[in-house]
C-alpha cells in the first residue's frame, strides 16, 4: 500500500581542525573583563523554521525538535501531528594521553553544550558571553532582498517602494564578528556575510546583509561561506561553558557554528527541513579516533509501535509504522490510516581525509559492499567519482539504534558508552535512532 514519505534531511560541514586567527587582533577594551570559565547556565533560547509544511523547534543548547516537554517537530503543520521528539550531536575522541573527551546531549538529564563563541587562544568562555549568544538569529531570504532593494533604491524611490521602513534587528545585530580582542579573542568572523564594499567589516550602513546567495549558487567548499534557506536560524554553540554532566566526558573546545533551515517550494523540499554545522576546534591540542555522529529520537505520531530501518544504498536512515494504522495514544495525535515514514539523510557530510585520489562509489552489492578499510560507502556522500581530487564527502557511514532502558543496547550512561557506541558501530556518520 502506498505511503506518502516525510523526509528530514542533514547538510553537515564539519571542519576538526584547530583555529586560527585571521585578522590582527586589537587590545582591551577599558571595562572587558572575563570571568572563569565552566560557569555558563543550561541555554533556554528556542526559535522555530515555520516556512514550509514543516515546524520545527530548535533550541540553542545543541538539541532540537521538542519543548524539553514534548516533541515540536509538526508536520504537516497545523495538524498538531509530530515525528520526531529530539536530536542532537555526539562528538567524541581521545587526546594524545588517552583521556576520553565526549560531548553528547539526549534529554537534558544534564548538559554538554552552552552557547557562544570560544577564545581562538585558550578555548575558553564567560558566562556573560554564554547568555549574549543564548538566542538565534532568523533572518530569510525575503527579509535580506527587500533591505537590498532598499538599500539601491534612490531617495524617491525609498518613499514610494519603501514607506516606512527600518532595517530589521536580525540584519543589524548580525553575529558577522566576535570581539577578537583580549580577554575573549573571539574569531573575528562569525557567522556568514555579504561584503557590499568589500571592506572586510560588516556594516547593514553599507549595503552588508547576512550572507544569503541572491543570485546563482551556494559556494559548498570547505569553509561555510553562505546563509542557506529561504528561511535561516543561526546559532553558534560550544562544549567549555561548564563541566559535562549529560555524557559525564571531559570537555573538547569545540566551538559550532550551526544553521537551521527551510525552503518554501511545491515539490517535496517543502517537506522537509536542513541543518549544517561547521564544528571548530579551538583547544591546543587534536583528537585522535574521534568520531562524529546525530542522535535521534523519532516519536512517528504515536510513539509506541514505530519501527526503524536504514536503506544503504540511499544512506537513509527512517522510521515507519507498524501497521497500517497509527492510532492516537499517549496524548500523541497519530496519523491514521497509511501513515508516512520519516527518514534522516546525510547527504553532505564530513570530508574524507586528503588522499591525491578522486575516490568512486563502485560497488553494486550494496548490503556487503564494504572498501579495504571495512567502512560501507555504497550509495553515500557527495563528489565521489566526479573528477575532482580529494572533494569527498562521506554520507552516513553506518547505522544504529539503542533502546530505552539498560543493558548493552540500551541508554547510554557514562562517558565511555557514547564512545564505544560510536567506536564500535560507526565511522563519522552515525546516526542513533531509539525505539
Amino acid at each position: 500500500m502506498k505511503r506518502a514519505y516525510l523526509f528530514l534531511l542533514f547538510c553537515f560541514l564539519v571542519s576538526l581542525a584547530q583555529a586560527r586567527e585571521d585578522v590582527p587582533r586589537k587590545k582591551s577594551k577599558k571595562g572587558d573583563q572575563i570571568g572563569t570559565a565552566a560557569g555558563c547556565n543550561p541555554p533556554t533560547a528556542s526559535a522555530e523554521l515555520n516556512i514550509n509544511n514543516t515546524k520545527a523547534l530548535i533550541q540553542s543548547g545543541g538539541d532540537m525538535w521538542w519543548d524539553f516537554n514534548r516533541p515540536r517537530y509538526e508536520i504537516p503543520a497545523g495538524t498538531g501531528k509530530t515525528s520526531l521528539y529530539a536530536g542532537s550531536l555526539w562528538i567524541a575522541g581521545q587526546d594524545i594521553s588517552g583521556q576520553f573527551k565526549v560531548a553528547a546531549q539526549r534529554f537534558r538529564q544534564g548538559n554538554d553544550f552552552w552557547t557562544g563563541p570560544l577564545s581562538t587562544v585558550d578555548a575558553e568562555i564567560n558566562s556573560q558571553t554564554c547568555k549574549e549568544y543564548d538566542r538565534h538569529w532568523e533572518t530569510s531570504k525575503a527579509m535580506v532582498q527587500e533591505f537590498l532593494g532598499w538599500f539601491q533604491a534612490t531617495p524617491a524611490q525609498r518613499s514610494t517602494l519603501y514607506p516606512g521602513y527600518t532595517i530589521p534587528e536580525a540584519i543589524l545585530s548580525w553575529p558577522a564578528h566576535g570581539r577578537n580582542y583580549e580577554p575573549y579573542n573571539e574569531s573575528y568572523y562569525l557567522a556568514p556575510f555579504f561584503d557590499y564594499n568589500d571592506d572586510g567589516d560588516y556594516n547593514p550602513q553599507d549595503g552588508d546583509f547576512p550572507g544569503y546567495v541572491l543570485s546563482g549558487k551556494s559556494d559548498c567548499s570547505r569553509q561555510v561561506k553562505d546563509i542557506y534557506g529561504d528561511q535561516n536560524l543561526w546559532w553558534v554553540f560550544n562544549d567549555k561553558g561548564s563541566i559535562h554532566t549529560e555524557s559525564g566526558g571531559n570537555t573538547i573546545g569545540l566551538e559550532i557554528r550551526a544553521q537551521a533551515f527551510a525552503f518554501s517550494s511545491t515539490d517535496e523540499v517543502n517537506n522537509m527541513t536542513f541543518y549544517n554545522y561547521e564544528i571548530i576546534n579551538q583547544s591546543t591540542y587534536g583528537l585522535e579516533d574521534t568520531y562524529f555522529g546525530q542522535f535521534v529520537d523519532g516519536d512517528l505520531g504515536n510513539p509506541n509501535d514505530d519501527y526503524v530501518g536504514c536503506d544503504v544504498q540511499r544512506g537513509l536512515g527512517f522510521y515507519y509504522n507498524a501497521d497500517e494504522d497509527d492510532e492516537d495514544a499517549s496524548g500523541a495525535l497519530g496519523y491514521g490510516i497509511n501513515p508516512p515514514a520519516i527518514g534522516v539523510d546525510f547527504f553532505q557530510g564530513p570530508f574524507q581525509a586528503n588522499d591525491n585520489k578522486d575516490n568512486c562509489l563502485c560497488q553494486n552489492d550494496y548490503a556487503a559492499a564494504k572498501a579495504d578499510d571495512g567502512i560501507i560507502y555504497a550509495g553515500q556522500g557527495a563528489g565521489y567519482g566526479d573528477g575532482i581530487v580529494d572533494n569527498e564527502r562521506y554520507g552516513m557511514r553506518k547505522f544504529v539504534y539503542f533502546r530505552n532502558g539498560g543493558g548493552a543496547t540500551g541508554d547510554p550512561s557514562e562517558a565511555t558508552d557514547y564512545y564505544d557506541a560510536m567506536n564500535v558501530h560507526c565511522e563519522w556518520g552515525i546516526l542513533h535512532l531509539i525505539v
